[in-house]
Formats: structure tokens, C-alpha cells, sequence
């Protein structure tokens, strides 16, 4: 491992009480248990500490990295204990925690990421809901493997934050699209953002909230005023509700409407103020391939989420004609379908059950 020559430990007695505590340590749940489980059965090493385990593996060249080191890290990924890079390392203690990274990175990786999401409809939508297609397209940019379930109206029994989309990783949830993107750079790095100014950061981030605080506004007005009705008996959603749940869904997303002030607003209205939003996209973009230049964002998650369900609108909207209008809007939507959605355009195989 690393270029390192296994060799045996100083004595038979350390090995064994050291391969004791070892076992111990990868098959217990706490912290605290697998320290009591070391004191217990590591006779040779007083007052032991997680620093203290480090330091006895590391500290001669006779550690077994194959045989000891490597279930050593296994016990420590499961735990994330792993904050000693601030020591004076030998190149023997760098190569180690090097190997422990990569090994808690790869056990990370293992479990997979599950989106919630309401389920496909519309025919060519995986979801009806802009934020689970935003958190979609991260997870495709992002290279960062995923399944998917479909929970319809039942979500809120499920959902922390009462909505959707949320995640579920490692026995942790995460809800609302922001914060899962911020946890999933925690956790898997941010190939998307890292190399970007703070110039870009502040240019995406005021498109982005002009984008998912007033064009959701106006798409939920076009959404529950359209006269085709498309959340009517939608699958992934209404489907199978009778009339009466149905009318009241819509008054109340209605009455939301109205509090936030699109639903107030005479249709040339709406019309004006969709088409200011769309048009400042537009010019933004430009003839760049991405809001930020040649190479995606997590900003053009958004983008692109908020421009694929205007463009693909199953009902009428001023949005949708507006957006058509521009070529550049039209060929930066199909561009990244094509790129990051050729394969299983609506996560139909990623999908698992709800149970």
C-alpha cells in the first residue's frame, strides 16, 4: 500500500491485543464504545485516544499496513474521526492518512444518493416540481451517481421541510435545493464552482434568485390559471383525486398566488414582467455555452431547469413564447439535454420503490 513493505509489529502481544481492538472498533456504532473496547482488550497502550492509535501504528517502520491498517481505516470511515493532519507527519504517517482519505471517500461514494421527487408526468417530465430537475441536472454535472423515488401526494408524510425535492444519504436528509447542493460539495467535492471568481459567484447568484423567486411565481400563475388544467389527474402528483381535492388545491395555490402579487396581475402584465426575466437570460448567456462561460455551473442547474420545463410547457404560457424567441436560450436547453440527459431522460431506471 503507498509503496510500503509490510512488516510484523514488535511483539506477538501487541499484535494480538491491537488486532482485538481492531475488530472491535470496525464492528461498534460509537466513538466512545470503540474507545472502551480499545482500553479493554490493548493491554499495551494506556489511556488511549483515537491520536493514541494513530501514533502506535505510526510511529515504527514494523507497522502491517495490509493486515492492521487497513481495518484500522475501515473503522474510522464509518466514523469520520479522522482530524489529525495538523501532526508533524513522517512520509510513512502522510501516506497513511492519504490512504485513509481515499478509503472514507470511497465508502462515501458507496451509498447512494436518493432523490425524492414527486414522480414522472406530462408525458416527457420526470417531474413536474423546477428544484427537483435543478437538483437532477447537479447530480448529472456532478458526475455523482443517484436513484430516484416517486412519492406523489404522499410526500409531506416524509418531506422535513413539508416539500420537495429532499435526498436521503447515509441516513441523513436533506431538504430544499440549496442546501443539497451545499451538502453535496461538503461531500463529494465541487467540481462545478471551485475555479469560478467572485465576481461569477455574485453574477450567478443574483440570476439564480431572480430566477427561482420570481419566474416560479409566474410559472405557478400560468401553471394553476391555464385553461387546460394540466395538474388535473396528473400522474406523479393529482392523479387519482376527486374533483372536490382537486378544486381545492387549486384555490389554494391560487390564494398563494394572489398573496405573492403575480395572481393580481391583468395578463399583459404578467406577459411584461416574464419577458423582462427571460430577456435578461438571454443577454446574460449571450453566445457563451454556459451562464458563466464555457464550462457548467451549479448556476446553470437552475437555468437549465427553469428553461427545459417553460420550453417542454404542456399548456399555454407567455413564458414559453417568450423564451422560444431566443435562439440561444433554445440551443443552451437542448445543449445540455443532450449532454447530461441522453441516458434516462426521466430517471425511470434509477427509479426504485417507495416503501
Amino acid at each position: 500500500v503507498g509503496g510500503l513493505t509490510p512488516c510484523s509489529l514488535r511483539t506477538t502481544g501487541i499484535i494480538s491485543s491491537m488486532w482485538s481492538a481492531v475488530s472491535f472498533w470496525a464492528d461498534t456504532a460509537s466513538v466512545d464504545s470503540k474507545l472502551a473496547g480499545l482500553r479493554r482488550y490493548s493491554r499495551p497502550i494506556q489511556k488511549v485516544s483515537e491520536l493514541d492509535v494513530l501514533r502506535q501504528m505510526c510511529s515504527s517502520k514494523s507497522m502491517s499496513f495490509p493486515c492492521l491498517g487497513l481495518t484500522m481505516i475501515r473503522g474510522w470511515t464509518r466514523t469520520n474521526t479522522l482530524s489529525v493532519r495538523r501532526m508533524s507527519l513522517s512520509s510513512n504517517q502522510e501516506n497513511l492518512f492519504i490512504l485513509c482519505d481515499a478509503k472514507q471517500n470511497q465508502y462515501r461514494e458507496r451509498i447512494m444518493i436518493i432523490l425524492n421527487r414527486f414522480g414522472p408526468a406530462w408525458g416527457s417530465f420526470g417531474c413536474v416540481s423546477q428544484f427537483v430537475l435543478k437538483i437532477e441536472t447537479y447530480l448529472r454535472m456532478a458526475n455523482i451517481e443517484f436513484q430516484t423515488k416517486s412519492l406523489g401526494i404522499e410526500f409531506g408524510e416524509t418531506a422535513p421541510k413539508g416539500k420537495l425535492p429532499y435526498i436521503d444519504h447515509n441516513g441523513i436528509q436533506i431538504a430544499d435545493s440549496s442546501f443539497i447542493i451545499d451538502y453535496l460539495k461538503r461531500t463529494f467535492g465541487d467540481p462545478l464552482d471551485s475555479n469560478l471568481s467572485l465576481q461569477d459567484k455574485a453574477k450567478g447568484h443574483a440570476v439564480q434568485r431572480m430566477v427561482e423567486d420570481h419566474v416560479w411565481w409566474l410559472m405557478a400563475q400560468e401553471r394553476w390559471w391555464a385553461p387546460e388544467n394540466p395538474y388535473w389527474d396528473t400522474p406523479g402528483l393529482l392523479q387519482g383525486v376527486d374533483q372536490a381535492t382537486y378544486d381545492e388545491f387549486q384555490t389554494e395555490n391560487q390564494r398563494k398566488c394572489i398573496e405573492h402579487g403575480v395572481g393580481a396581475f391583468a395578463p399583459d402584465e404578467l406577459r411584461t414582467r416574464g419577458k423582462a426575466d427571460i430577456d435578461a437570460i438571454a443577454a446574460l448567456l449571450g453566445d457563451q455555452a454556459y451562464l458563466l462561460g464555457q464550462q457548467p455551473s451549479s448556476f446553470d442547474t437552475t437555468i437549465y431547469a427553469f428553461l427545459w420545463q417553460i420550453l417542454n410547457a404542456p399548456y399555454v404560457s407567455a413564458l414559453k413564447d417568450s423564451a422560444g424567441s431566443h435562439n440561444n436560450l433554445v440551443s443552451y436547453t437542448k445543449r445540455i439535454e443532450q449532454q447530461f440527459f441522453a441516458e434516462d431522460p426521466m430517471s425511470l431506471a434509477r427509479q426504485i420503490p417507495n416503501g
